[in-house]
């Protein structure tokens, strides 16, 4: 069988169809065979120069076979080019064109909700200099046969718009990978609510996310590879599903700091960013157990937003000192060395219950030195009794200064003291919530009612 373009409306499925491998445009990874650098070579040639103005033309099937090369297919009549904006599924309900045998150049490109196009096996669209993708569905890349290579090419300045997603589908396959390529002097900016996901590769010259990109394909890793600094991240890098999101290069990396964007690691999941990584002051999470972020491992300070999440846990290599704010929603920060809490630093602990390995707590191998805000967050479900304590904070080699916060806390009704000693901080429960007026009312029926059984009436 041979290959296509194909967009997908709900589930419908269409036939391959032979491919042109002359049109193709190498990766530049050194991983790849020189036999896929030959297939792909000519796919550079499909970028247009800078276009004429671009006419819109709407994908109906009226031709009936579903080809995306029968003119009557499309309104009007002809097929797209390089100067044309594609329309899809508008409605939805339409059947959906196949590329049938070649790769193909258009202007823009836009995709209705529940719709989709699926670009499979060793073919190239390209979007020419100056488009956009306007996305509210779904485009899948997919992997092709061995050392065939799948993409989406970008020439110039492209914007990717839309509150759909770009799934890339190389399931793992080096020599068969999905992939948004560069087609000549590429930049690519993706918006804010759309999202880049899957396994294969990002390879432009220049990338801005303000959206996601998530590599949740488990066992697999999604890489963004660039020869430049030019990739920013200003929305959200993942790694979820016991995927790995591997990056070459990252302009929000200077000098040992990690500012702007939010960077995610979830459970049994990998973050390889380029390592040294001694400062954060933008947004880090750890999200369950077994999450992997070597980068960080020498972080000695937080000015932005540290979260550890559903028993994550985060060993320091030394002192630890914090002005931004930490969140533990419950988990575990463990500091090989002193800890120093400045004036500007919010310390979040947060608790489902109130025994060990229900509550959130911070441990140095030193001495801890306190100011700033102390919160109390509990999750929903949680139970304590009055003068049950939670030890949040020890510190073998002294505790020094104070929290701003003092307490009482008042959190959904229970009441928490801050006490401690001079090596301890801890939350004494003082009071838990009064029953409500209907729990009363309740409870008092529910006992009348068993009087009344206990007590029958005497003829």
């Amino acid at each position: 069988m041979g290959s296509r373009i194909v967009s997908t409306v709900g589930k419908k499925t269409l036939p391959l169809f032979p491919q042109n491998a002359a049109k193709q445009k190498p990766s530049r990874f050194p991983r790849a065979s020189l036999a896929s650098a030959c297939i792909v070579a000519a796919w550079a040639a499909l970028a247009p120069s800078p276009r004429a103005s671009a006419a819109t033309i709407s994908w109906t099937n009226v031709g009936g076979d579903s080809l995306w090369s029968t003119a009557t297919n499309w309104s009007p009549n002809g097929t797209p080019s390089s100067t044309s904006s594609v329309v899809i599924g508008n409605p939805a309900t339409i059947a959906t064109p196949s590329q049938d045998n070649t790769s193909t150049t258009i202007a823009n490109l836009t995709i209705a909700a529940d719709s989709g196009l699926a670009v499979e096996s060793g073919i190239a669209l390209t979007l020419s200099n100056g488009g956009y993708i306007n996305n509210d569905g779904t485009i899948t890349i997919n992997e092709g046969g061995s050392n065939v290579r799948t993409g989406l090419g970008i020439v110039g300045s492209v914007e990717l718009a839309g509150t759909g997603s770009i799934v890339l589908n190389a399931n793992g396959n080096a020599t068969a990978a999905a992939l948004i390529f560069d087609a000549g002097s590429s930049n690519l900016t993706q918006d804010s609510g759309h999202t880049i996901s899957g396994t294969g590769e990002i390879n432009v010259d220049e990338f801005t996310n303000n959206g996601t990109v998530n590599a949740n394909s488990s066992g697999n890793t999604l890489l963004l590879q660039t020869n430049s600094q030019a990739y920013v991240n200003n929305g959200t890098y993942q790694a979820s599903n016991g995927g790995t999101l591997a990056a070459n290069s990252l302009s929000n990396i200077s000098g040992g700091f990690l500012t702007g964007g939010t960077y995610e690691v979830d459970a049994n999941s990998t973050m390889n960013l380029p390592n040294g990584i001694t400062g954060n002051a933008a947004t880090i999470i750890l999200n369950g157990t077994n999450t992997s972020f070597a980068a960080i491992s020498g972080l000695a300070t937080n000015s932005g937003t540290f979260k550890l999440e559903n028993a994550a846990t985060f060993k320091t290599t030394g002192n630890f000192t914090n002005s931004g704010t930490i969140t533990l929603d419950p988990s575990s920060l463990n500091v090989i060395g002193n800890l120093t809490l400045s004036s500007s630093s919010i310390l979040d602990i947060g608790a489902i219950g109130a025994q060990a390995g229900q509550f959130s707590t911070v441990d140095t191998t030193g001495s801890a030195e306190l100011a700033g805000s102390l919160e109390v967050s509990l999750e929903n479900g949680f139970t304590a009794q009055v003068g049950d304590t939670l030890t949040f904070l020890t510190a073998p080699g002294g505790i020094t200064g104070a929290f701003a916060t003092t307490g009482p806390f008042d959190v959904n009704g229970y009441v928490f003291d801050l006490v401690g000693t001079s090596t301890t901080r801890s939350l004494q429960v003082e009071a838990t919530p009064e029953p409500s007026a209907a729990g009363i009312l309740l409870l008092g029926g529910l006992g009348l009612l068993l009087v009344k059984r206990r007590c029958p009436s005497r003829a």
